[in-house]
Formats: C-alpha cells, structure tokens, sequence
C-alpha cells in the first residue's frame, strides 16, 4: 500500500498539570459548603463528634478525594500523551523506512520515433530537438502534429512485429541474467488503437515470447509500480515492465512509443552497485511542494544533488507548478536547461509516458553518475513526482544499442 505520512494523527496536546492555588482556593467553598448544609439540614444538637465531622470532616475529605482523583487523571493524560508520541514516532520512522525501499534498475529498451535507441531518443530530448510533425493518422482524414511509431506505411501490427522482435531479443538476454528460482512479474501497460482486442492479443503475445515463467499483476502506471514495492518486499523478485502505446487516431500533440525495462527488489549477486529507482510520490498541483519533498524523502538524498529532472503530461513547466516546488525545496535545477519536457520533443505518449520518463532518468543517471528526477502528470488532478539515485560504481549491464 502507498506510505502516507499524513493519516499519521497529530501530537499528542500538551498536558497541563492541575492549578494547586485554583484547588486551594476551591477548599474553603467545599468547607462553607459542607458547614451551610449541616446547619441548615441536622436536625439534632450542634455538639459532638459526628455534626464536627459532618461539617468540617466530611467536605475536607471530599475536596481530598476530588484533589486526588484529579492528580491521578493528570498522571494517566501524561502517561498516555508519552506513550502515544513515542509510539507515533515509532510508527513515522517505520513508515519512512518503508517509503524509502527501492528497487534496482537493470537495463531496458525503447521504441521510438527515432528508432530502437534509447540513447539517440535521450539526446534529442537534451538538446531540446523536436522530433513531432504532421502527420496523417492511420485512418485517414487531416494531419496532426504527431510522433508515430515505424514508417508513415506501417499498419499496427506491422509496428508490433518490429517491437515484438526487438524486445524479445533484448529482454530475454536481460532475463537470461537472473537467478533461475526468482519469481519474476511483469506488468503490462497497453494501449493500443482503442481495441479492447487487440490490447489482449498483444498481451497474449509478450506472455508467449519469454521461456521464462512470468506472473501478470494487475494496475497501471506508477501506481501499479508502488505497489509491486511492497507486495514483494522479504522476497528477492523481479518485475518486467512493458508499455506501449499506439493510436490510429492521435490526438494533437501526441505521441507513440514503446518501452520495456526489467526491475528486481534486490541488487543481483553478481552486481555490486545499480541504478535505484524510489518510491514515486502521488500528488496535485495543489500539493506538488509537498510531493516532491516526500520523493526527495523517500530517495534519502540531498536537494542539490538533484542534477536533472524528466517531465512529461500535462504544463508542469508552463504552469510554473514546477519551478515553483523546486525553488522551495531548494533543488537548484536550471528550469530551462536541467528540465527536460519529453512532451516538447516526442509529444505525449500516453501509458508509455511515465515509463520512458524512467527509462531515460535511469539511462542519463547511468552514464554521468547524477540522481534524477522525474514528474508525470497522468491527470488534472494527479501528478507522481519520483527519483532515481545515482550509482555508485560504473557497472554495465545489457544495453539496447541500435540494431
């Protein structure tokens, strides 16, 4: 489940001890008290040990009782506010604990309007070089701006057959890399001309590619991701994460793409040292200060270590949303040079977005050593704001190079 600091409840308030001049004060009332209705109600003499003690004894001991029980119920509110701060300190350091597990990077894949190259994608998007144009969707009718997958004649499933045969080839390599017993998932996140059928056959087809026996969890995006993080944690897994995103009827501004990566919940035997993907962070726009300082939290890393942030969906850069939550957590990035808008250069590309945002953060953070940021608005009214650590050693593992 999601860490969410804020159902945490508050501090316990403060626990004033009793005001002893108020009680002292409050001690010759009861007397005038307990006297006034023993004179007015005894109906004896007023001599003897029972009317001195019903006048005088009985108050006194009464205003005693009431003293203490007092006393006692300040000790208890203590007790309690002491026992329940304590607790609640525990409870937010093992969430943040929680918030802070990670999952290793181990190589991934991309298809693009550039190609079968992640590193020539990753250059455009640094140099600020657009790769949309207008283009006539699949099904006819007038042109839109647009990035489309494989050659303007390519039908679908002639785009599939080129990425199927693209990813199985570098996947299964990846996949080759892991230990035979580790529980490997893989999570698929599709869309595909609108068709709930073809999406199925799609699926059907990946399950079918691997030899190697994977478990399909269900959800979508970041928040699927999230939740992998904890389901599997204890036990060393894996998780394969495919997105593709085509349409025959784009919208403007939109884009196509593919991508796979392969994560695992541990560092590999044989690895030293990977590229750590945190714990993404849902938000607003509203809230979009906060979320990034619970990402910067969960990735335990310093603001000005931030070297690079990846964006895409929504204006999160022309709503000055942004730059604003970066001036205020102190990141110190660049706007114009150190935050890349994917959006600017391939257009929006849908369900494929927040992954080709990671997949290039965990790309760029492999080659220069630098912790990265990513921003995806999947919605209005939800932004998931997450880092991606730099590694500490330079090893290498499969990369998709061009074909």
């Amino acid at each position: 489940m999601p860490v969410n600091l804020d159902v945490i409840p508050d501090k316990a308030p403060g626990i004033f001890r009793p005001r002893t001049r108020r009680w002292l004060l409050f001690l010759p009332f009861m007397l005038l008290a307990g006297a006034t209705s023993t004179l007015w109600f005894w109906k004896n003499e007023h001599t003897g040990i029972a009317f001195w003690f019903t006048a005088i004894g009985l108050p006194a001991a009464t205003w005693g009782i009431l003293f203490s029980l007092r006393r006692i119920g300040y000790k208890c509110d203590q007790i309690w506010a002491t026992s329940w701060n304590r607790e609640r300190e525990q409870l937010i350091e093992e969430e943040t604990l929680r918030g802070q597990r990670y999952i290793c990077w181990h190589g991934g894949v991309s298809f693009t309007t550039v190609g079968k190259s992640t590193e020539k994608l990753l250059s455009a998007v640094l140099k600020n070089t657009p790769l949309m144009s207008s283009v006539i969707p699949r099904t006819g009718g007038f042109t839109v701006r647009h990035t489309r997958l494989g050659s303007t004649t390519n039908t679908i499933p002639g785009v599939l057959q080129k990425w199927h045969g693209h990813l199985k080839q570098r996947i299964s390599a990846l996949l080759d890399t892991l230990p035979a017993g580790m529980p490997c998932y893989i999570l698929l996140d599709v869309y595909i001309d609108q068709d709930p059928q073809v999406n199925a056959k799609h699926a059907q087809e990946v399950m079918a590619m691997f030899s190697r026996p994977l478990r399909q969890i269900n959800g979508e995006g970041f928040a699927a991701l999230d939740q992998w993080i904890d389901m599997t944690w204890g036990i060393p897994s894996a998780l394969l994460v495919i997105g593709t995103q085509i349409n025959n009827r784009p919208e403007v501004n939109s884009g196509e793409a593919a991508t796979a990566m392969l994560l695992t919940n541990c560092p590999m035997p044989d690895e030293r040292k990977t590229v750590r993907i945190h714990r993404p962070e849902c938000g607003t726009n509203a809230t979009l200060t906060k979320t990034l300082s619970r990402a910067l939290l969960w990735a335990n890393v310093q603001p000005a270590s931030v070297g690079q942030a990846w964006l895409t969906g929504g204006a999160l850069l022309t709503d000055s949303e942004w730059s604003t939550a970066c001036e205020k957590n102190a990141l110190g990035l660049d706007i114009q040079k150190q935050c890349s808008v994917i959006d600017n250069i391939t257009g929006f590309t849908g369900c494929t977005a927040p992954w080709l945002a990671l997949l290039m953060a965990a790309t760029q953070c492999r080659e220069d050593g630098i912790t990265q940021a990513v921003a995806v608005q999947t919605a209005t009214d939800k932004i998931w704001v997450g880092c991606v650590s730099a590694p500490a050693s330079n090893i290498k593992d499969i990369q998709d190079t061009s074909l």
